[in-house]
């Protein structure tokens, strides 16, 4: 059971809580989690993030038509994003790395090493930018502004660019 709540909420959540509770079965150890809830990425945020990745695909695709924003979306997941190494059997690295993928775009895999053990490889998991928290992606954000700037490309005002994070900020309250 997961709920969200305010604390001027409280009242009719504990009692939600209490039915729940009385619903469980002796035979089992529970654990009960109260925690803030984590504030999310903005979907103008998102937008704007690829409205700049676009602008600066057709930058890059005046020396490489093959570039997609695509691929530049994911280099940027890789070296701003979040991710985890997994030791997986070599028969299991294309099942899993295709399974991640399934999760969107910017949820990739890569190889980066052989395992420590016979047959087996060091696979790193990157998370998709849909779970990513406000400093994450404003990182992200900030990071696609400063190339959009070395490209000459325009970007929204640093005013403009906090005015976009607070609103971010606010939706995720």
């Amino acid at each position: 059971m997961k709920i969200e709540f305010k604390k001027a909420d409280l009242v009719p959540t504990m009692a939600k809580v209490g039915a729940f509770i009385g619903s469980l079965t002796e035979q089992k150890d529970y654990v009960l989690e109260i925690k803030p809830k984590p504030k999310r990425r903005s979907l103008d945020a998102n937008a704007y993030m690829w409205a700049l990745i676009g602008k600066l695909q057709a930058e890059l695709a005046k020396n490489d038509p093959q570039i997609t924003k695509d691929e530049i979306y994911q280099g940027y997941v890789r070296q701003y994003g979040k991710s985890v190494d997994y030791q997986l059997p070599d028969s299991a690295v294309n099942a899993m790395t295709k399974s991640w993928g399934r999760n969107g775009l910017g949820w990739t895999a890569e190889k980066v090493d052989d395992g420590i053990y016979p047959r087996t490889s060091l696979v790193r998991f990157y998370y998709g930018t849909s779970c990513y928290g406000t400093k994450r992606m404003a990182r992200l954000i900030d990071a696609v502004v400063q190339d959009c700037k070395a490209l000459g490309i325009e970007t929204m005002t640093p005013a403009e660019l906090a005015q976009l994070m607070s609103a971010w900020e606010e939706r995720k309250r």
